[in-house]
């Protein structure tokens, strides 16, 4: 019963007097920090700064004073220093017992390796004292997990150097003057390495070192030997740093962790000649690697671990033969001078080579391993040199020089300002080609197109440099007046003296040569007529469609078929015979359904025509019945006329007595039809001789042939000669090349097939036209525009033309 009386009383008094609890556990201890990354702990390095905001979590059992306002009651430390305040906005979140302290500009973040500090004033808490909530944030976005980020070792210092941008560092309270108690230090010969009977050992430890924060970076400490002197030569040692020697000088709660590290003073190696990396180096220099002088090399070497390497990887072992010890400098070396006086060896100019001294080529004056031999080195030493420039020299070319392939001249390179550039391509390992004492005008450089003498390179523009290191090369961009023609053969001419590379062994500039290019630009394919463009849809995919046309692109010719929803078919396979095109239709999942499908030619995305006067329709099956193509229209004693019933076509097929004759005088109007637009005689098999001037009348032109000969006489090679006017769609493709000229007559065209003359004779009529008259024949081999000899009768408005070429005839103003 006292018992029971006793508790009643205590928890009487428990409830009378009140207890801050908060105050009882200590309120730093339950507060937190938290980032959208991570919790924060206190002292904690290594923080990730990819954050906008902090939130201070307090726990459930504080309550805020509600007097006190947090913008004055928080303050942000970076590195000591108080932060400005317009930097941050604060708010209160009641109900999850947390202020949060967001930064102000959503695109900045906290600041890289940098100590922060959350400052709190006494009794924002109710009973809470001051807190000061130390981190330190990473210094990139990998781990950290300490504030020492670096260690060397060289020359008798050890240097620690701890977080840049942080705050500066002090010792512990005690540590300055009992580094024994902090640093342990200890050496050991190095493996292998016998010790010398007469003068052994002397193992290095901390005593004979002191250490400091270094006087001109207070980021760093200085861990020296009292007698400036250097580490004990081929020795390992093994440095250990203890945790808590060394902490922030604003956040004394942030100490270093432990920091082992483990070096060797075997390297005995001091530099190269040429250095590393070194340019312009001669191409028979003596080759020299020197060591240490506190570590003299024997004369007795391994030549067979000494190789020189090029770039592509060729080693070349016969400088082997040239290697030895200069003991005076404590130097390897490879004369390649004497090598070439020998043998005629030399580097190659504008090569990168690779020097390289094997683990083991050297051994150490007066050392001995554990087996009594000689100490040999154990590390691979290698460097690389570039030899002297040779001169530049154009290597490539766009367009392509000489390519099989036809050029798009759509992808020529082209400035801002719609300028077009052809482009030459130097070799050039390390940038070092420049324009010729800067001189950017093109002049020398020439362009044209074959058969024409205009220059086309614009000399009012610039050159263009650039050097491209991915690549290794250097860009010559030269401007031209006007973009590319199609179908076209071009040649260019790169002049002497554009560009320089340095200089050569005497001195003088390394200047490029001339250099002449060609290249030829795509087609864009014609159509003139389509045989078999009526099928069935059982059409039989093994027998082709044929197109009749030309500058059919063997490179790259696609054919497509588009319904009248513009969904497209690939044919199955093109084949080129001359100026036809075999055109099998699709087959499978792909065989076209019934319908009407427009013909698209493409030699590439840029050249492509759609077929307007023609399309091939798909019949439904027991609907087709075959067209006739042709059909004769006339027989008489000088042929039959055949009429191709799909395009306005005739062809004087001649009577074997009639093509015999020496001369012959045909009316095409009378014997054709005058609106007929393509007129052709044939001479059915050219074996018989056939030696015949043919005069032909037309209102469209008088043409006369001399000497019409074949070219082939197999019998089964007959002789057709296309006379007049010319296929729509042909004209409209060759017409693209005469740009602005004022046409005033038809075109007029002496082609076809297997057969040769003396010259043509042509009479053609032209409209009104100016003073400016000219005529000019298209030859379809050269795919060319080029003025011929004429005389005008102005009265009756005609032009006369004497030619030894086939080709198309047009009368310009």
């Amino acid at each position: 019963m006292r018992r029971i009386s006793l508790m009643l009383i205590f928890v009487m008094i428990l409830t009378i007097i009140p207890i801050d609890i908060s105050n009882a556990v200590g309120i730093e201890d339950t507060l937190t920090l938290k980032s959208s990354k991570e919790s924060i702990s206190k002292n904690q390095v290594g923080v990730n700064y990819d954050t906008t905001y902090i939130d201070v979590v307090y726990g459930s059992n504080y309550t805020k004073d509600p007097s006190k306002d947090i913008n004055t009651s928080i303050d942000i430390l970076v590195n000591g220093t108080k932060d400005d305040e317009e930097n941050y906005n604060f708010s209160v979140n009641l109900t999850e017992h947390k202020i949060r302290i967001s930064l102000n500009n959503p695109s900045k973040r906290l600041n890289s390796s940098s100590l922060y500090t959350v400052h709190i004033v006494a009794g924002l808490f109710k009973g809470s004292p001051e807190i000061n909530y130390n981190f330190v944030t990473k210094s990139d976005n990998t781990s950290q997990s300490g504030i020492i980020t670096k260690t060397e070792c060289s020359g008798g210092t050890i240097t620690y150097t701890f977080v840049d941008d942080i705050d500066d560092i002090d010792f512990n309270s005690n540590a300055k003057d009992n580094i024994q108690n902090y640093i342990t230090l200890t050496s050991s010969l190095v493996d292998n390495l016998k010790d010398d009977i007469d003068n052994p050992y002397v193992v290095d430890d901390i005593s004979n070192y002191e250490w400091n924060i270094d006087a001109d970076d207070s980021k760093k400490l200085i861990v020296e030997r009292i007698d400036k002197g250097d580490f004990k030569n081929l020795s390992k040692y093994i440095v250990t740093l203890k945790a808590n020697s060394i902490h922030l000088k604003n956040a004394d709660t942030i100490y270093n962790q432990q920091n082992i590290v483990n070096f060797s003073t075997d390297d005995i190696f001091s530099s190269t000649d040429p250095i590393d990396s070194a340019d312009n180096v001669s191409t028979h220099p003596t080759i020299s690697v020197k060591f240490k002088a506190t570590y003299p090399i024997d004369s007795n070497i391994d030549k067979t671990k000494v190789t020189l390497i090029s770039k592509s990887g060729s080693i070349h072992t016969n400088v082997q033969d040239y290697v030895y010890v200069d003991i005076d400098s404590n130097s390897l070396r490879i004369d390649i001078n004497n090598l070439y006086t020998d043998t005629n060896f030399k580097l190659s100019n504008d090569e990168e080579y690779t020097v390289k001294v094997a683990s083991g080529a050297v051994s150490l004056k007066g050392k001995t391993d554990l087996d009594g031999n000689p100490y040999k080195y154990n590390k691979d030493i290698t460097f690389k040199f570039h030899t002297m420039n040779n001169k530049p020299e154009v290597k490539e070319t766009i367009p392509a020089n000489n390519s099989v392939s036809k050029f798009d001249e759509n992808n020529l390179y082209k400035d801002s300002d719609g300028t077009y550039y052809l482009t030459a391509i130097f070799d050039d390992l390390d940038g070092s080609i420049k324009l010729y004492n800067d001189k950017k005008t093109p002049s020398g450089f020439n362009l044209h197109f074959d058969g024409s003498s205009e220059d086309l390179i614009d000399k009012t523009k610039e050159i263009r440099i650039e050097y491209k290191s991915s690549y290794k090369k250097t860009y010559i961009y030269i401007p031209i007046k006007e973009k590319l023609n199609s179908n076209t053969e071009y040649k260019w001419y790169v002049p002497e003296n554009v560009v320089e590379n340095g200089v050569d062994e005497k001195g003088e500039k390394l200047l490029n040569s001339s250099a002449s290019f060609s290249f030829s630009t795509t087609p864009m394919p014609t159509v003139s007529r389509i045989v078999d463009a009526t099928v069935g849809e059982d059409y039989d995919e093994d027998k082709p469609i044929i197109l009749e046309g030309g500058m059919f692109y063997s490179g790259g010719v696609a054919v497509y078929f588009e319904n009248e929803f513009g969904d497209k078919e690939r044919a199955e396979r093109v084949v080129i015979d001359g100026n036809i095109v075999k055109v099998y239709l699709p087959d499978g999942s792909d065989r076209l359904e019934p319908g009407t499908y427009k013909i698209i030619v493409e030699n590439d995305d840029n050249h492509k025509i759609i077929v307007e006067f023609d399309t091939i329709s798909v019949i439904k099956k027991g609907e087709f019945t075959p067209e006739e193509d042709k059909k004769v229209i006339k027989d008489d004693s000088k042929g039959k006329v055949e009429k191709n019933m799909k395009v306005s076509e005739d062809t004087l097929i001649l009577s074997s007595s009639y093509k015999s004759k020496s001369t012959l005088d045909l009316d095409l109007d009378e014997i054709m039809g005058a609106d007929s637009v393509v007129r052709k005689i044939k001479y059915e098999g050219s074996k018989s001789s056939i030696y015949s001037n043919l005069n032909t009348k037309s209102k469209y032109a008088d043409i006369d042939i001399y000497n019409l000969r074949p070219i082939d006489y197999d019998k089964d090679k007959d002789v057709v000669a296309s006379l007049g006017r010319v296929e729509p769609l042909v004209v409209d493709s060759i017409k693209n090349k005469l740009r602005s000229a004022h046409i005033v007559s038809d075109f007029i065209q002496v082609t076809g097939d297997n057969f040769t003359f003396d010259n043509v004779n042509i009479r053609i009529p032209y409209e009104y036209a100016g003073e400016n008259i000219n005529v000019l024949r298209y030859d379809e081999e050269m795919r060319n525009w080029y003025t011929v000899p004429f005389s005008i009768d102005r009265v009756d408005k005609n032009v006369y033309i004497k030619s030894s070429r086939k080709g198309i005839f047009v009368v310009v103003d």
